[in-house]
């Protein structure tokens, strides 16, 4: 049996780390070899090859607000060459469709690069998030301290060690989640504060400082594949 293609359209197929293409294309040095084992960030490479090669207007259709998230950060690093990339999110009557080029240009080019390491920091598909605490919230936590924004930055560039300052400013970021009124930086500290002075249950405290770092190195691992996710590796 022999699949055929439309002219002008072009198949492509992930078979682990390499490309089947129909019809078949000579270069496929922007889709492979390709180690990436998600699908999310899989989406990633093969719609940034497809701007490679001269297509100005993608369409991605997904349920996952992980690859929203790629998307963003994707459209970001395409902003200077006016690319549009476009998601169907969603199904049936709550399917609508969001123009990531026009999200990133609002968001600004440090705050859509940092988007990615925030998403798993404050939970993913591969990252625990904080119990009790939305999405919502810890967006409006970074508004109302965007020095951390630097913070985010730092994971994205995936060091192998994370510097001291990124981890305070990090901690304090997830005090002011869990109490946006508090002084402390220690997670600890306000553990045991939350738990003395306001009877906040144990699930709805924050992590320990041991457990944050542990938190942080698995949001930066996965932040190290998820903003290499237009490439191939």
């Amino acid at each position: 049996m022999q699949l055929v293609v439309k002219e002008s359209k072009q198949l492509v197929v992930t078979d682990k780390k390499q490309v089947l293409t129909v019809p078949p294309r000579k270069d496929t040095a922007n889709l492979a070899t390709c180690n990436h084992e998600e699908a999310d960030t899989r989406m990633m490479v093969l719609a940034a090859d497809a701007l490679e090669c001269g297509h100005r207007r993608i369409l991605i259709r997904t349920v996952d607000t992980d690859v929203v998230i790629l998307a963003v950060a994707l459209a970001n690093e395409r902003s200077e060459v006016q690319d549009e990339l476009w998601l169907t999110f969603g199904t049936g009557k709550n399917r609508r469709y969001i123009a990531a080029h026009q999200v990133a240009k609002a968001l600004g080019p440090e705050k859509s690069r940092a988007l990615p390491v925030f998403h798993a920091i404050t939970g993913c598909d591969t990252v625990s998030a904080f119990a009790a605490h939305s999405k919502k919230a810890a967006w409006a936590t970074w508004n109302a301290f965007p020095e951390v924004t630097t913070a985010f930055l730092s994971l994205a560039s995936t060091q192998s060690e994370l510097p001291d300052g990124v981890l305070s400013t990090l901690e304090r970021f997830i005090v002011l989640l869990y109490d946006r009124t508090s002084t402390c930086c220690d997670v600890n500290v306000l553990r045991k504060k939350l738990f003395s002075r306001k009877s906040r249950s144990l699930e709805h405290l924050p992590p320990t400082r041991a457990a944050k770092e542990q938190h942080i190195k698995r949001a930066a691992y996965q932040a190290g594949h998820t903003v290499s996710g237009d490439r191939p590796q």
